[in-house]
């Protein structure tokens, strides 16, 4: 498909590898503006070397047409007395900007912000190239100030819950100034649910789907193993507690099954395991696996596991394991907003022995692996209309 249209694209982090949430929507998001025919220019804002040269070596890379890496160097600011920390560090140097004025078009049909964290950088470059843009939409992966009030409500450390409150009240009152002024035409809500914080103070809402392709591959019980499967950023404090919840509640299954095996896979660079008190045989962790082995763990998996503590946003990792046709094992925080909540495994809202029930069925018996398979897929189908349709929208 031929479209002379342009965008202009904003990333928080280097969106691929896409072995984290943020990542995975922003990455999708791309891969389909370039199926629809968009000349894509990606902007990358990042921090992680290896996350870069990644992409830079994969045949990904060649998908977007212009890509401006941006090393973003964490520095004091008075912009910090008044907007939240988390979008003065990716404010960009002048030396990167002069950069960017030169690989840049001076005009795009559209400039999509992923995230509002780049909002500072966005109006950085746009000023000091002079850039022109046809529309402007800001991508709202979560509703930040939930997201900062839940870390602050989590966290234990007194400095570490005054600075999350600290964000939390900055990121609603710059993201409800952002909803009501004249920056941007529009911002793209990841849900529904997102949607509502802001009730009626902005007529430029609209929620935007995340859009994972579902698989083309017929989903073969036979080929799989008796795996179960996470993957997550494994550097988030949230994300670490989601694992240990995880861990516990099946730990006694595990050991009833020790020819099954849970496989924890993520982002870590820290080089700590958060998980060496883990004492089940059958449980295997993996840190900063390749893309090709992620993939290759999804296609082993019977079950896809989405645990979350953090109530905010949509759940990416639901989202995926739902696009590879895989039965899902979640709790009510990783499936609320997803669209997929009739078709999981929520230890929230099933009993504990009817979810181990389950999990017995599946390793064993193709006909439930593929009813609870089928069901996952049909629900998840229906979701990506939906997302193709809002995409075609509001980038006609």
């Amino acid at each position: 498909m031929k479209n002379s249209k342009s965008v202009l694209v904003i990333s928080p982090d280097v969106p691929f590898p896409d072995n984290y949430g943020g990542a995975l929507d922003i990455w999708k998001r791309v891969v389909y503006l370039k199926s629809m025919g968009f000349l894509v220019h990606l902007v990358s804002l990042y921090r992680d070397d290896s996350r870069l040269k990644e992409f830079e070596a994969s045949e990904q890379f060649n998908l977007v047409d212009v890509h401006v890496a941006v090393k973003y160097r964490p520095q004091f600011s008075l912009k910090m007395l008044w907007y939240p920390v988390a979008m003065t560090i990716r404010s960009i140097a002048p030396r990167d900007l002069e950069i960017l004025k030169h690989k840049l078009l001076p005009r795009y049909d559209y400039a999509l912000v992923e995230n509002s964290k780049n909002m500072l950088a966005f109006t950085d470059i746009k000023d000091f190239a002079g850039l022109q843009c046809g529309k402007t939409y800001v991508r709202m992966q979560n509703c930040e100030w939930e997201y900062y009030d839940y870390m602050a409500s989590a966290e234990t450390k007194l400095w570490k819950k005054l600075f999350f409150i600290t964000e939390s009240i900055k990121f609603k009152f710059f993201e409800k100034k952002l909803a009501t002024d004249n920056a941007v035409d529009g911002l793209l809500f990841i849900s529904e649910r997102d949607m509502k914080f802001y009730g009626s103070v902005t007529d430029k809402s609209v929620v935007l789907p995340v859009f994972l392709s579902p698989t083309e591959k017929e989903v073969n019980f036979s080929t799989r193993e008796n795996l179960l499967l996470f993957i997550g950023n494994l550097e988030l404090s949230d994300n670490v507690a989601a694992v240990e919840k995880l861990y516990a509640y099946l730990k006694d299954w595990l050991a009833l099954h020790p020819d099954c095996k849970l496989v924890i896979a993520g982002k870590n660079k820290s080089g700590m395991n958060p998980f060496s008190s883990f004492d089940a045989k059958n449980v295997e962790v993996l840190f900063n696996i390749p893309h090709q082995q992620k993939e290759q763990l999804i296609e082993d998996a019977k079950v896809f596991c989405s645990f979350s503590m953090n109530p905010a946003g949509v759940k990416l990792k639901t989202l995926e394991g739902a696009s590879a046709g895989l039965p899902i094992l979640a709790n009510n925080n990783a499936c609320d907003g997803s669209g997929l909540e009739r078709v999981v495994m929520n230890i929230d809202r099933q009993g504990k022995e009817s979810i181990y029930q389950q999990l017995d069925q599946m390793m064993g018996d193709m006909s439930t692996f593929k009813e609870m398979s089928g069901a996952v897929s049909s629900a998840y189908l229906q979701l990506m209309n939906d997302a193709a349709n809002a995409h075609t929208e509001i980038f006609p």
